[in-house]
């Protein structure tokens, strides 16, 4: 197991880092909803983040990305994007989904594809239509998002953010509501965009789906890091046992 105070954690090697986050924090009002956490992404790495209801994970993403204010330091491949607007992020090449997919619901899915596209310069990813044919896009390409159970608009979701061209891409809870198969089908698409060279950070509550999708994963509780390490070391953590999994992983 790899303890959160090893330097190992704090100070994790990696090739060629694409993520780069310090210290991060996010405080609403007195209450600290994120504290001081590192996490570091490399290049083809596929990076997941796990942790109970309330433990963080969203708000920090929303602190990474700009959509809360926090403190600490964010680097994308060295550069220091920490005082950038979102929509700047996102064009300097960092992407990510959101739980809910409320927004733009009238537009069909190819129209939220093309938008993202050309809200990122019409820099086109060359990755884009191996995941829309990998996501079997074609089969709801021309229906609304409205008309679309939750399931398919996390997919949805998924390849507008890769339209964006990222160089990293967070995922927040994007198999929630999937079938198995489904489920099965984004694992491969996500460790398909790891394997091009993208660096991919993935929140999910199914933690059989981040045991099997990533290279490395870290545990959020009440917002402070308490456990990193490999798939392997969290399934015999004792630490990720007592505060998150219990007896053991559900592989389903």
């Amino acid at each position: 197991m790899t303890l959160v105070n090893d330097e190992r954690v704090a100070h994790r090697e990696v090739r060629n880092p694409f993520l780069e986050v310090s210290q991060l924090s996010v405080w609403f009002g007195g209450v600290g909803a994120v504290k001081n956490v590192d996490l570091v992404v490399g290049e083809g790495e596929v990076v997941g983040l796990i942790g109970p209801n309330g433990a963080g994970k969203t708000t920090f993403l929303d602190g990474v990305s700009g959509m809360v204010p926090a403190t600490g330091q964010v680097l994308l491949k060295g550069r220091d994007i920490s005082k950038l607007a979102p929509f700047r992020r996102v064009r300097a090449g960092l992407a990510r989904t959101f739980q809910r997919g409320d927004a733009l619901r009238d537009l069909t899915t190819g129209q939220l594809v093309e938008l993202s596209v050309a809200a990122c310069k019409g820099e086109r990813s060359p990755l884009l239509d191996d995941v829309l044919q990998r996501l079997e896009f074609d089969r709801f390409a021309d229906r609304s998002l409205s008309e679309l159970p939750a399931g398919s608009r996390r997919l949805v979701s998924v390849a507008a953010a890769v339209a964006t061209n990222p160089q990293v891409l967070m995922l927040d809870e994007p198999a929630a509501g999937l079938s198995t198969d489904e489920a099965m089908e984004l694992s491969e698409v996500v460790r398909f965009l790891g394997a091009s060279g993208l660096g991919v950070l993935v929140i999910d509550h199914n933690v059989g789906f981040v045991a099997r999708t990533t290279d490395y994963i870290y545990m959020l509780h009440l917002g402070n890091l308490e456990f990193a390490g490999t798939p392997e070391e969290m399934r015999s953590s004792e630490t990720v046992k007592s505060i998150y999994l219990g007896s053991g992983v559900d592989d389903e």
